[in-house]
């Protein structure tokens, strides 16, 4: 997804610790995890940039996805892994959405064991993350 965020002329940083990370989960299914995370970051961003981080600790895969985007009123975050909801200040901008990938990404990562989370601010960008345990 580089491609798109240096046609936006945005800053793509990824940042992969080294070494093997397993999971017990479906290739596919994690692709999509990832495609949403991004996607959104890159379709939010108009300035600034899209960072993508994936690390290991304490027996979990940890991966985060942060940007410099319009972020997400506070009252709206509680909801944003509810299928079909979309925060207010998403739906009163032209870019386009269903509602439903946040909502995907949430099923993916708790059926894996897993949990997600959303730090932002209105104005300030959004950091998305995920983790999920490690294989034995």
């Amino acid at each position: 997804m580089m491609p798109q965020a240096i046609e936006k002329g945005l800053d793509f940083r990824c940042q992969i610790q080294p070494g093997p990370k397993v999971i017990l989960g479906n290739r596919d299914h994690f692709t999509s995890v990832w495609t949403n995370l991004i996607g959104n970051a890159i379709k939010y961003t108009e300035i600034g940039f899209v960072e993508v981080t994936l690390k290991s600790e304490n027996g979990k895969l940890i991966g985060e996805v942060r940007d410099s985007g319009i972020g997400i009123p506070e009252a709206d975050q509680k909801n944003l892994f509810q299928e079909f909801f979309r925060a207010s200040n998403a739906k009163k901008s032209s870019r386009q959405g269903t509602g439903l990938g946040l909502s995907i990404v949430k099923r993916i990562v708790e059926a894996a064991g897993g949990q997600v989370w959303v730090e932002s601010k209105e104005g300030k960008g959004s950091l998305f993350g995920f983790s999920v345990p490690l294989a034995q």
